[in-house]
Order: structure tokens, then C-alpha cells, then sequence
């Protein structure tokens, strides 16, 4: 299990302008408590994947927090041939300044940007830095970068957009959380990635020693088998709408199908 630290710069003069709060504090940003999961959607050209974050331990200092942390990606088959991944490690997360300004990292490069302060994802102060779309942008090659700090969930989320050669659009949106204080969205895990709600799928026999037939009234495109612990134990192609799945062990599966325009179904399935 790797372990790495993440020492996180602060910096003690932030502008922004806001009715009430003018700004959010490490502190209030980086607000663990054990057993919080924080999970993060990453969205590129190169696919897509979930990091989810779970605190196993904090240590409070005089002006620093450090946090023991879970951290799982799990990243989706983008095709008939690709292999669906996950993978866990331990990490070391150091908040210092707790109660200076959160930083933004903001890579805008054309547009000046501005600093806003709302409440969003299920009722958390949030500190934004955009771009103003009102300003002017000369340069044919340019960043425009949105990035967000949440109370008490974390950051930075991100969406980044770049026009050079070619025009390339990266997001990190927040997946879910959960607090003590309550949840947020829908978690995503291996075992019950995205169901496409308008995809209806019929799996027989289930149980079954062998063979299943998986009956779809759109083109399926590729699959893969996943154990109860998330691991990748089949995958690839399909041809009709036969799969042999002898080479499994007796036990609990879940079957992910995959159609031709990317929607999703996943099936539990029992291997006799």
C-alpha cells in the first residue's frame, strides 16, 4: 500500500466579495471528521473516473490537522477490449493556516476571473473563482479555468477548459459525501457504476453453471465481471448475446454490459 503526503500551500490575502462571508478558511474547507467519505467525479478526453476518499484517522495540532485517508479510483471500461481498474492506497493529507484563506489554484490565463461565495451541493457554502465571461480574450490559445472549495467536503473541484490546436475540456465534480451531519448524491462504486435508467436488460438463467443470455433490445457492445470486493475478474467483448462464464468460481458477481452508445447496466449474478 503506497503512502504519500500532501502538503497543501496556503496563501494570507485572498479578494473577494460577498454579502456576508468574504471567504472560506482551510479550516472550514478541510472540516474531516472519521468516517467521512468524500467521492469525486474526473472527466477528460483520455475517460473518466471516481476517487473516493474515506478519513480513517485525524490528528488536531495547534494550528494544523492531519488526516489518515482511504483513497480508492475506480475507473470504467471505455471499450470492447479495455479493462476496467481500481485501485487503493493510503494517503497523508496536512492542513496548515487553518485559518487563513483556501488558495485557488486558478490556471485562467485571457479573461480576468472573479470570486463568488453561495450555498450549493445539498445547502455548503461554496468560494468559486471563474472567469467573467464579460471581460475580453484576445490570445487564440487560452485557459479558461472555474475552481471551487466546499465547506467541510474539500477541493478543489474543478471544470478547465483549453483552446489551442485542439479544444480540450477537463472536469472534477463533486460525486457525493457523507457526514455526519448528512449525505449528498449518489455514490459510485464498481459494483453499481451509472446505471443507465432508460437501459432495461434481462439476465437467464440466474443463478447458472455456464452460460447466460443477455437479452437487450440495443446493440451491447462489451462487458466486464466484478467480484464483491470490486475486483476485475472477466471482461472484453460481446458477440450476440452469449456469455460464458465458466471460469468463474461458485459465488456473488456483478455483470456490467455495455451498448454500442455507452449506457450502462449492471446485474448481480450468481455463479454456481
Amino acid at each position: 500500500m503506497k503512502t504519500k503526503i500532501i502538503l497543501l500551500a496556503v496563501s494570507l490575502l485572498i479578494k473577494m466579495t460577498v454579502s456576508s462571508q468574504s471567504f472560506l478558511t482551510n479550516g472550514q474547507v478541510y472540516n474531516f471528521d472519521i468516517g467521512d467519505i468524500i467521492q469525486g467525479h474526473h472527466t477528460s478526453s483520455a475517460g473518466h473516473a471516481y476517487r473516493t476518499n474515506t478519513i480513517l484517522s485525524k490528528l488536531v495540532s495547534v494550528n494544523s490537522i492531519t488526516y489518515t485517508i482511504q483513497e480508492n479510483i475506480y475507473s470504467p471500461a471505455t471499450c470492447q477490449t479495455c479493462q476496467p481498474s481500481s485501485s487503493t492506497n493510503t494517503i497523508t493529507q496536512v492542513i496548515t493556516n487553518l485559518n487563513s484563506a483556501v488558495t485557488h489554484s486558478n490556471q485562467t490565463n485571457c479573461h480576468t476571473t472573479k470570486d463568488t461565495m453561495y450555498y450549493n451541493n445539498c445547502n455548503r457554502l461554496t468560494s468559486e473563482k471563474y472567469p467573467d465571461p464579460s471581460s475580453s480574450c484576445i490570445l487564440l490559445a487560452y485557459v479558461d479555468h472555474t475552481t471551487r472549495y466546499i465547506e467541510g467536503v474539500g477541493g478543489p473541484f474543478f471544470s478547465k477548459f483549453v483552446s489551442n490546436a485542439t479544444v480540450q475540456q477537463e472536469d472534477y465534480t463533486l460525486q457525493y459525501y457523507s457526514k455526519q451531519n448528512g449525505t449528498c448524491g449518489t455514490l459510485i462504486t464498481s459494483i453499481n457504476e451509472n446505471n443507465s435508467p432508460n437501459l432495461t436488460i434481462a439476465i437467464f438463467p440466474n443463478p447458472t453453471q455456464k452460460n447466460i443470455t443477455i437479452d437487450s433490445d440495443e446493440t451491447l457492445s462489451h462487458f466486464d465481471v466484478l467480484d464483491i470486493n470490486g475486483k476485475v475478474c472477466m471482461y472484453g467483448p460481446l458477440y450476440g448475446n452469449k456469455l460464458n462464464i465458466e471460469e468463474l468460481k461458485a459465488g456473488v458477481y456483478f455483470l456490467h454490459v455495455y451498448t454500442a452508445n455507452n449506457k450502462i447496466k449492471s446485474v448481480k449474478i450468481i455463479k454456481e
